[in-house]
Parts: C-alpha cells; structure tokens; sequence
C-alpha cells in the first residue's frame, strides 16, 4: 500500500490526495453483510480471529462526505484517516447483531485456516485476520 500511495503522491502532473478509510458500514450492509447473513442462516456470528479485536468504522454517508470535501478543498499530498469510531471490539458488534435476529449471543471463533478455505488463500491477508 505504501509504494502505490508513494506513487500517488509523487507523480507529476496527478495532485494526489490520499483517503485511508477504515471498515465501512451502513446498517447490516458492508462489513456487517457477513455477521447478519450468519445469524439469521445458521444461528449464530462468526468472528475470524479475537473477538477482542478492535475494528475502526466509518460510516458510509461520513465517508462519501469525506471524499467531497477532499475533492473540493484538499491541497495535494495530504492524507485522510476516514475512521468515525477508531476502534470497537468485533466480539461486541457480534453479539448485537446476533441479539437483532435472535441468535446465539457468544459468536463462534474462527481460526485463520479455517477462513482461507472458506474464501480462498487472499483471506489470510485480510487486516482483520487477528495472527
């Protein structure tokens, strides 16, 4: 990620002006699409990794106003943290979601094999994959 923001920043002719958004969400859709669809299809959340693992959010509107405004006003070469909660533990998200729908509260751990034969070797890559 560094080298390409490098490029960004560096290339001439492009002002370039960076925006690092954290996980994004809008109700049960982006980041929480998974833990809903668990909880109403097999009665409980699964979380990868540490449920003690803490997840920066952003919501989606915050950040579709964070890229306006970056178009609008930024000067070239700056760099955007696009976080509206800097961090909250995935085990808590995951037992509110599990309560919404009724579904067993203590989520269910996934360990990182378990993940990538799910979704293929790239998942082991995943920021939110706790090593």
């Amino acid at each position: 990620m560094v080298p390409a923001i490098q490029r960004v920043m560096t290339t001439p002719g492009i002002r370039g002006v960076v925006v690092h958004p954290a996980m994004v969400y809008e109700g049960l859709e982006g980041v929480f699409a998974r833990f809903a669809r668990d909880a109403r299809s097999i009665g409980h959340v699964r979380v990868v990794g540490d449920e003690r693992t803490r997840w920066p959010l952003v919501y989606r509107h915050d950040l579709a106003t964070l890229y306006a405004l970056a178009l609008e006003g930024s000067m070239p070469g700056q760099s955007y943290n696009a976080a509206t909660v800097t961090g909250l533990a995935v085990g808590t998200i995951a037992r509110a979601i599990a309560r919404r729908f009724g579904a067993v509260e203590t989520p269910v751990l996934l360990d990182v094999d378990e993940v990538a034969a799910e979704l293929g070797e790239w998942a082991r890559d995943m920021p939110w994959i706790s090593k």
